[in-house]
């Protein structure tokens, strides 16, 4: 009985160091890749390389795209024939994190008949060969939608900032994109100048482990010196009834107990104002002060974020967590005072609305 799966490896030319613009170091390490297919298309080349392409054949054949992505994009295709093909990525520097997807169609005309597809996980560059495996399986179309255009797109026509697209499982530690994309943190991850530029905020809690239920990240910017609400402010003298467990909705509450100070949050609850104006490509709106409980959860996390940040690189718009009091955005047992987290060690407490000292980060869900 013949093997269902065969294996067939192409080897890319050498991959060379980035433009020095970008890196500022010409000499920086590059490796080599081989891409490893298996599956059905891998016995359909073995099958297909066991006899001779007639000329009128010739372009008729099966062609591969195959399209980098991640920390660095690029696109190769070739004609799939007796003597094999070659695709080959330039100047793609050791420490990068890729993964590619690879399409295998019929051409006719104009026109793309997609058989088979497949993608491979995210490998990092090291100095020397790098093996990405690609399960190559037949391709199952979409279900039809209202464009009736007949159009067959090519599955690896989409690009993401990050190696992760935005509907995969995150992990804690995980630096999200303003594509929605994102990278799971590893110690020897590296990002490129447009990773950087185009982060938006790091997993601190999912959904399975989270006092809201939602997967949580945290944004990369901080406020400080700011305070909860205005002295003789309705919101500072009242005892309001805010959630522990789910801060998205406890700006609502303070709009419903002083509409006319909410109108004027800036001067009269400048916390909720940097929450409710925080906006980052991509994710323009709904980030929030975090309850206490999901504060908490930040304060766990605090390790893992700041490693993640650091891959990011600080500056002016990316801030690590510090060992300062935070913000929540709920209410503590006395009408006056609002809790916090100290981010030195854990504790909590409360403190007037109107204290001045403390910190602010936003959150949002992923």
């Amino acid at each position: 009985m013949k093997k269902k799966f065969f294996a067939l490896v192409i080897f890319a030319f050498s991959l060379f160091c980035y433009s020095c613009s970008f890196l500022g170091d010409c000499e920086q390490n590059s490796g080599k890749i081989s891409f490893f297919f298996s599956g059905e298309l891998a016995s359909k080349m073995k099958n297909a390389s066991s006899r001779t392409v007639s000329n009128d054949e010739v372009g008729r054949g099966l062609f591969l795209d195959v399209a980098l992505k991640g920390g660095f994009l690029a696109q190769q295709t070739a004609q799939l024939l007796d003597n094999g093909t070659s695709i080959s990525f330039e100047e793609i520097p050791e420490g990068v994190s890729v993964f590619a997807e690879a399409s295998a169609y019929e051409k006719v005309g104009d026109e793309k008949n997609i058989l088979y597809t497949g993608k491979s996980e995210s490998v990092i560059i090291n100095e020397g060969e790098n093996i990405i495996s690609l399960v190559m399986l037949p391709y199952v179309a979409d279900e039809p939608s209202d464009n009736t255009s007949g159009d067959n797109s090519d599955p690896t026509s989409a690009t993401y900032i990050g190696s992760k697209a935005p509907t995969e499982t995150k992990s804690v530690g995980s630096i999200i994109f303003s594509d929605g994309s994102f990278e799971n943190y590893s110690d020897d991850l590296t990002f490129t100048e447009v990773q950087k530029g185009a982060a938006v905020a790091v997993i601190f809690c999912l959904a399975s482990d989270s006092p809201s239920g939602k997967t949580l990240g945290v944004g990369l910017r901080e406020r400080s010196g700011v305070m909860w609400a205005k002295s003789g402010s309705i919101g500072e003298a009242t005892n309001l009834e805010t959630s522990d467990s789910d801060g998205s909705g406890n700006w609502a509450v303070i709009q419903a107990e002083d509409s006319y100070g909410a109108n004027n949050a800036s001067s009269t609850y400048p916390v909720f104002d940097f929450a409710n104006t925080y906006s980052v490509d991509g994710f323009e709106s709904d980030w929030y002060l975090p309850a206490i409980n999901e504060l908490k959860k930040l304060y766990s996390a605090k390790s893992m974020v700041n490693s993640a940040i650091g891959l990011i690189g600080t500056s002016s718009d990316v801030v690590s967590l510090g060992n300062y009091t935070y913000w929540s955005s709920s209410q503590f047992t006395s009408s006056t005072a609002a809790q916090y987290c100290n981010f030195s060690g854990g504790s909590v407490s409360g403190t007037s609305k109107y204290d001045s000292d403390n910190h602010a980060r936003v959150i949002h869900e992923f």
